[in-house]
């Protein structure tokens, strides 16, 4: 993150990949950074990523044929207890974190993780604009700079 980048609203936008509804089943987490520009836009940045979460227990078949993780995938990766704070709560500010359907992943992206950083759900406030007043209720929000995953 650049210097400018640290004064900015930031948002983390993450999805995760589960095999199974326990709290250490994450399997994958992705993340995308967002940030306001001075004019009120939000432009996506370089900071974004993807790991592979060693849930601790084989991966369901189901599970494997959804998200086409495999336990040979998952073995020497990470627990989601070692990794999670450090993706959650990034050095330098972050805003807000943002997920559809945000509250599937506030079960495993517990205040414990995320340090009781505010959440951004894009399937209950149905647009971006609703999501973005939450940080800024007066800005002037562009809202299609939120969109693809890592």
């Amino acid at each position: 993150m650049t210097a400018i980048e640290t004064f900015r609203p930031r948002v983390r936008v993450i999805d995760l990949e589960t095999g199974g509804n326990g709290a250490n089943d994450v399997c994958e987490i992705g993340w995308q950074d967002v940030i306001q520009d001075s004019d009120g836009t939000w432009e996506v940045t370089a900071e974004r990523g993807a790991l592979l979460v060693n849930p601790g227990r084989p991966i369901m078949a189901d599970t494997m044929a959804i998200h086409h993780i495999l336990d040979v995938q998952v073995a020497d990766a990470p627990f989601w207890k070692e990794i999670a704070a450090s993706i959650l709560r990034p050095s330098g500010r972050i805003d807000a974190l943002a997920a559809h359907r945000a509250a599937f992943e506030q079960r495993y992206c517990t205040p414990r993780f995320t340090g009781g950083t505010p959440w951004i759900c894009t399937w209950r406030d149905a647009g971006l604009a609703g999501s973005a007043a939450v940080l800024q209720p007066d800005a002037s929000v562009s809202t299609h700079a939120f969109g693809s995953r890592p």
